[in-house]
């Protein structure tokens, strides 16, 4: 049955939408959304194997400097990294990244403190 257009506008007026107002109503993330990474740099050792399965090259580790970061605009989700990784420090979240309008803003670097100097000698942490 063909309603045309007075019929489609007053069906569309008198039910709801199939889409949501996504500021007001935001929906619930299922279990295995993959909506971003996340690091706990703590238990980090910065071994690179991350670096090094990520297909993308999204994940840049420094051993060095001790810092481990993401650019989330070259990271497609894929969780190469949470799976390769033996200490378990990147996870898979499911709440989403909040938008960026600048490419320097999907860059989120983690940093590792340094170890405080026990015995107060310099050159050994």
């Amino acid at each position: 049955m063909k309603l045309g257009m007075p019929g489609m506008v007053l069906r569309s007026a008198a039910t709801r939408p199939a889409t949501r107002r996504f500021p007001a109503e935001i929906r619930p993330a299922f279990a295995a959304t993959r909506g971003r990474i996340t690091m706990d740099i703590s238990k980090c050792n910065f071994c690179t194997l991350c670096q090094l399965r990520c297909p993308t090259g999204a994940i840049l580790v420094n051993k060095q400097e001790k810092t481990w970061q993401i650019d989330r605009m070259r990271c497609i989700l894929c969780a190469a990294c949470v799976a390769v990784c033996t200490r378990k420090c990147p996870t898979m979240e499911t709440g989403y990244a909040p938008p960026v309008s600048e490419r320097r803003e999907s860059l989120v670097r983690f940093t590792q403190a340094a170890a405080p100097n026990p015995a107060g000698e310099p050159g050994r942490a």
